[in-house]
């Protein structure tokens, strides 16, 4: 078996080419990360500037059987393994990835290894770890079963995350209209306004960093990144994608929201351009919203501020989607998961990310 690290076109088109070896005959997987993967290689994303990436293969009798992103930010004492992917029962070459890995912790003196997270939780965290007879919503992993027997073979502690589901019509939080009509007259709420990105981005950035400074996994993100992001989701997403929450002009919370693209992207198939006509077009077939991210700040903490906003987004979108997913909330977080079960159906899917302390060699 040989590692390669990916330097040349002819490396990233081997690096690609794994996709397909993997979910060819898979009914649920779309080939989400191609496009961030395309952009990170070209080295040419606001992501990339305060980074050491470095895509790795193995090859094992000249055919890709593995891969992944090694990526670290000096805002987090972690060597990301992202965007792996793997054929089943390569645990010679997973040996092999892994020595690389503590190979270059030693060196930038790195303290521990993270898997499942592909850069930044913006941009995914956790492998799949059931449900996989399921659609994924827009902007969540879908990965086989034995990815987890990788990262258990080394011990790794495994942080469990989950999501939650919940239909329109038998949406529970109906049942706090009088709550949310006093937390109404108590708040403003101020949709996410498209002729002024600028500073809409940067409020954006600065309620992520104040809201989750303190959760697992999660470091500041530049204000250019998420520029970036929020103007790639605006292409697709309805203008009030976004939805602040306001203590007179002291903003406090945000709930981040879209359609689930998913449904009009074909199993197996990437985004493109072809991709995005088609959502533009259809956009009206699409039945499902996701839940990207709420963030309270935490002086506004049991205050009902989650309650104001998802409430706020549900009679926006009742009438033309029939169901919600959330994204991935820490199982850790109690307090995240017992404010989204009393408005959920129920706890749906489950996911996991895995971490491991490395000591550094003198």
């Amino acid at each position: 078996m040989k590692v390669v690290y990916v330097d040349s076109k002819k490396d990233q088109k081997i690096y690609f080419s794994l996709f397909k070896k993997i979910y060819k005959n898979n009914n649920y997987a779309r080939n989400a990360n191609n496009y961030m993967l395309k952009q990170i290689f070209k080295g040419k994303t606001a992501f990339c500037k305060d980074k050491y990436i470095r895509g790795i293969y193995i090859l094992e009798n000249k055919d890709i059987v593995m891969q992944c992103v090694f990526i670290h930010s000096d805002k987090l004492d972690a060597l990301q393994i992202a965007y792996f992917e793997a054929l089943p029962e390569k645990h010679g070459a997973f040996d092999m990835l892994m020595k690389e890995a503590i190979k270059i912790c030693n060196e930038r003196k790195i303290g521990k290894i993270v898997a499942g997270m592909n850069g930044h939780v913006n941009y995914g965290l956790g492998f799949l770890i059931d449900s996989f007879d399921k659609d994924p919503v827009f902007g969540t992993q879908y990965n086989p079963p034995y990815y987890k027997s990788y990262f258990e073979r080394y011990n790794m502690k495994e942080i469990r995350l989950c999501s939650f589901y919940w239909d329109m019509n038998l949406i529970k939080m109906q049942k706090y209209t009088r709550i949310y009509e006093k937390l109404r007259s108590r708040y403003i709420i101020k949709e996410f306004n498209p002729n002024n990105l600028d500073e809409e981005a940067r409020l954006y950035t600065y309620l992520n960093h104040v809201c989750f400074k303190n959760h697992r996994f999660y470091y500041p993100s530049s204000y250019e990144e998420d520029k970036v992001l929020v103007k790639e989701l605006l292409l697709l997403s309805p203008k009030n994608f976004i939805v602040f929450a306001y203590d007179g002009a002291k903003p406090i919370g945000f709930v981040l929201w879209y359609p689930d693209f998913n449904q009009l992207i074909k199993p197996g198939r990437k985004i493109n351009v072809l991709t995005l006509i088609k959502i533009q077009l259809f956009k009206r077939r699409i039945t499902k919203v996701k839940v990207g991210e709420i963030g309270v700040i935490p002086e506004y903490h049991n205050k009902g501020i989650p309650l104001l906003l998802l409430k706020y987004i549900a009679d926006k979108v009742k009438d033309k989607y029939t169901c919600g997913e959330s994204s991935w909330i820490l199982e850790e977080n109690k307090s995240s998961r017992l404010m989204t079960s009393t408005f959920a159906d129920k706890e749906y899917k489950h996911y996991a990310a895995y971490e491991m302390d490395v000591k550094n060699e003198d």
